[in-house]
């Protein structure tokens, strides 16, 4: 349970009011012990992405809402976040981090709040400023995305700093996703000088993730315990 007398007011409210999307607690501690009895050391990125995937979907969602506000709040006191003007994020999906609260911040304090915007056929991300909740819909692969008006649109030079999930990282800051590929492209096209960090629980910090020529580290990764990186 979330220790309330250490959270703000204002916090734990926001918090709680998004509520939890996916299965109950009880399901999710089913699935964890299942995976930790059948858990057997990855040797493949195949292998540690789905034992990872699997063990970050069994969070139950009260750690999911404590970690995600102390990430944020690692965040928001981080010196490269507090000089970036233009942030790109990402809305949680299957348990990733949730930045939602950072992005209230965000708004509050007039920084700007860059949400992507996934095309399937073109395996490419799209950037668009947004303002508010009510901007965005359900989009691909079950993301609450922008919905891609023209004059929302940003260029990646725009960027300032970039906040990016993953399954996995390891200490150099390489990272290992989802499979897509849709962030690799990114980084290695337009948003090669965007500055990267990833944002990821501390379990999911891993020796390796059996990086490639073609990857690129993050400049560090936060969890709730700190930077790692």
């Amino acid at each position: 349970m979330i220790d309330k007398k250490r959270i703000e007011t204002d916090d734990i409210a926001t918090i709680e009011k998004w509520g939890c999307d996916w299965i109950t607690a009880a399901k999710r501690r089913e699935r964890s012990r299942k995976w930790t009895h059948a858990m057997m050391d990855p040797s493949t990125k195949q292998e540690l992405r789905r034992q990872w995937l699997r063990r970050r979907e069994a969070l139950d969602a009260a750690v999911v809402r404590k970690h995600s506000l102390e990430i944020c709040r690692h965040l928001h006191r981080h010196p490269l976040y507090r000089e970036a003007k233009r942030v790109l994020y990402t809305m949680p999906h299957r348990n990733e981090v949730d930045l939602r609260l950072l992005m209230e911040w965000a708004w509050q304090e007039e920084k700007g709040v860059i949400l992507p915007r996934a095309l399937k056929e073109e395996r490419t991300l799209h950037l668009y400023r947004v303002q508010g909740w009510d901007e965005l819909s359900l989009g691909a692969f079950g993301i609450m995305e922008p919905a891609g008006l023209p004059h929302t649109e940003v260029k990646a030079a725009e960027v300032d700093l970039a906040l990016v999930p993953g399954v996995a990282f390891d200490r150099r800051g390489y990272r290992l996703g989802y499979g897509g590929g849709y962030f690799d492209r990114f980084f290695a096209d337009e948003g090669k000088n965007t500055v990267a960090l990833g944002v990821a629980y501390a379990f999911q910090i891993v020796p390796t993730v059996f990086p490639e020529a073609h990857d690129v580290p993050m400049a560090g990764v936060m969890t709730e315990e700190g930077w790692v990186g």
